[in-house]
């Protein structure tokens, strides 16, 4: 019977909505869309804040204490998600930050390209990069399909190049050469 009568009050609010006859409910609409819009972000995703300033907490909760704030644009990388929570570092500043107020950054914003294009590749596939050569190292974020690269030097079946002012590794058989 709950679900019906929920069923019923859902389909009523969105008409409602239609003809913008839910002003005072637009708070509770809006919380509903957003929660199912949340973005997701991986181990080693780079993401930047999207709000003035963010709490970076001690835990994965409201009630933990606030170990720093972070400015809008500062970018973090994601390690671990705990209970709805991310964990995220940031030069010396690790912790907890809820992730509906961060968006993940474009891949190939982050690339250093030189000058020298013989060294110019782009990827075949959406490729994880490594902090080592190897796929157990510790994952590093993600290039697109189609990401141009500049290989900095290769090992076995891995190449190297500079993302974000790191050094990271991603499998060569994932690279085509630029014409």
């Amino acid at each position: 019977m709950k679900k019906l009568v929920c069923r019923y009050v859902c389909s009523v609010l969105m008409v409602l909505s239609l003809f913008g006859l839910t002003a005072p409910l637009n708070g509770i609409v809006y919380t509903v869309a957003h929660a199912e819009a949340r973005q997701t972000f991986a181990s080693g995703d780079i993401c930047v804040v999207t709000v003035r300033k963010l709490n970076v907490r001690s835990g994965p909760s409201k009630k933990n204490k606030v170990i720093t704030r972070l400015k809008k644009g500062t970018e973090v990388t994601v390690e671990k998600m705990e209970k709805g929570w991310y964990y995220v570092k940031h030069a010396k500043d690790n912790g907890y930050v809820d992730g509906k107020y961060l968006k993940k950054k474009s891949a190939d914003t982050g690339i250093v390209t030189f000058p020298d294009s013989s060294n110019t590749y782009t990827t075949t596939c959406t490729v994880r990069m490594r902090a080592k050569p190897s796929s157990k190292s510790r994952a590093m974020g993600k290039l697109e399909k189609g990401t141009s690269v500049n290989v900095l030097s290769t090992k076995g079946k891995w190449s190297e190049l500079i993302y974000h002012e790191r050094h990271v590794w991603i499998a060569s058989k994932y690279l085509k050469k630029v014409k």
